[in-house]
């Protein structure tokens, strides 16, 4: 057994009460409401556990066993303080989605307050970088509980709709099945012949991927290449895919059997890709299904990296 100093034992007792008091309750909240553990906190818990394990090492003396508690409670609060972030960001978007359809003046004026006490935490964070971040925690904590209570009061669903652009050749009927293959798995669908015909329809597509937590092309063929049984497909959907690229969405693409090597290489190249075959629609919309659950969870670890917790974004 190995036995540490009372007062680093006391160092150590605080640390643990830390955790269970501060931290496993955020976290439960956490894996509650987005259903898994996200890596930036997993990567904080190895840290601490790492720094706690030096402090039990026979070899360790007094300052290097002080100077592992205070790395591990650094640990401790940056996984707090992450955990918090990405609770009251997932709280927000699951208000952000209410708002759209309840638009009550009492739940306008609680979700204009939750979003209030949202920013005034990042702001406290912005202020307290390297100075108090338990402040920080504070402010996300009382954004994170209010947040939780109008999800309470709404009974709002804890399952966040994710919002994809459809980018599609015109009158294609293989698009209209995977939309509502996707408005099955609880996806929101924005085509651009469903919006409005105001402005210029590139400026309009450009404004829905926007908009989008993710893009669907969908590459059927289009013109048969002169002496060769391979297609091309629509420019449009090489410019939406282009463009979906530089906005950093995430993308799945499913095209269509029989499009030219140069065709598929110009927009597949490090994308998620499957291909269809319109004689046997029925075989690739059941094989589609596991890419847009896994397409819907590489949405949810896109929007978790838009908070850039590491630099207190």
């Amino acid at each position: 057994m190995v036995y540490v100093r009372e007062e680093i034992s006391e160092e150590l007792s605080e640390l643990f009460d830390m955790y269970k008091t501060h931290f496993i309750p955020i976290y439960d909240d956490l894996i509650l409401l987005i259903g898994n553990k996200a890596d930036t906190i997993s990567m904080q818990l190895e840290n601490i556990l790492s720094h706690i394990l030096v402090c039990f090492d026979k070899s360790s003396n007094d300052e290097v066993i002080r100077d592992n508690i205070r790395k591990a409670k650094n640990h401790l609060i940056r996984a707090t303080l992450d955990a918090y972030k990405i609770c009251c960001h997932y709280i927000k978007l699951l208000l952000d989605s209410e708002a759209k359809f309840n638009d009550s003046e009492e739940y306008v004026k609680e979700y204009i307050e939750f979003l209030g006490k949202y920013r005034n935490a990042r702001k406290t964070e912005r202020d307290n970088v390297g100075i108090n971040p338990i402040e920080s925690i504070k402010k996300y904590k009382e954004a994170h509980e209010f947040g939780i209570k109008l999800i309470v009061k709404y009974s709002i669903p804890l399952t966040f709709t994710p919002t994809v652009f459809i980018s599609h050749k015109t009158n294609d009927d293989v698009a209209e099945k995977i939309k509502q293959l996707l408005e099955l798995e609880g996806f929101k669908c924005l085509v651009a012949e469903d919006e409005p015909n105001t402005g210029a329809l590139k400026e309009k597509i450009e404004k829905l991927i926007d908009e989008s937590d993710g893009v669907i092309a969908i590459a059927s063929r289009d013109e048969k290449l002169d002496g060769k049984d391979e297609w091309t497909t629509s420019n449009w959907i090489h410019q939406e895919i282009a463009y979906a690229k530089a906005k950093n969405k995430p993308m799945l693409i499913f095209y269509e059997t029989g499009l030219s090597h140069k065709e598929k290489y110009g927009f597949q190249e490090g994308l998620e890709y499957l291909e269809f075959d319109r004689k046997k629609l029925d075989e690739f919309l059941i094989e589609a299904i596991k890419y847009i659950r896994k397409f819907r969870k590489d949405i949810g670890k896109s929007l978790l990296n838009e908070l850039d917790m590491r630099k207190g974004g």
